[in-house]
């Protein structure tokens, strides 16, 4: 009862801060992203993503935010590129203004996105 109550929290919280992330993603125009996957120790993919915001064209600042951890069955690029795609649109962000890409362990989804 309590661990579902605990989990139940934790998702309620993570939806929240997603949506935050999603309001700063829409209010900025230019962002970088870094993909990364790892195997835990339960020999489980995960993928994660995290997002490099500018949070005003007139000055150099910005944020980062992770994004999300999701498990994955394999590393091959065509399931990466599904998985980061569309985490990237339901946060409202364009591909098209990205201006940094970078990919820790799934190098293999770079001949995805650059062709």
């Amino acid at each position: 009862m309590i661990l579902q109550i605990q989990n139940e929290f934790l998702d309620d919280v993570s939806k929240e801060v997603i949506v935050l992330i999603m309001i700063e993603a829409k209010a900025t125009k230019f962002s970088s992203i870094v993909a990364d996957t790892t195997m835990n120790i339960s020999k489980m993919n995960k993928f994660s993503l995290t997002a490099y915001l500018l949070c005003d064209q007139d000055s150099s600042d910005s944020v980062e935010r992770f994004v999300c951890c999701k498990n994955i069955d394999n590393s091959e690029s065509e399931i990466l590129y599904d998985v980061m795609s569309a985490t990237i649109q339901d946060l409202g962000m364009d591909l098209q203004f990205c201006q940094g890409q970078a990919y820790e362990g799934v190098s293999n989804i770079f001949v995805s996105i650059s062709v």
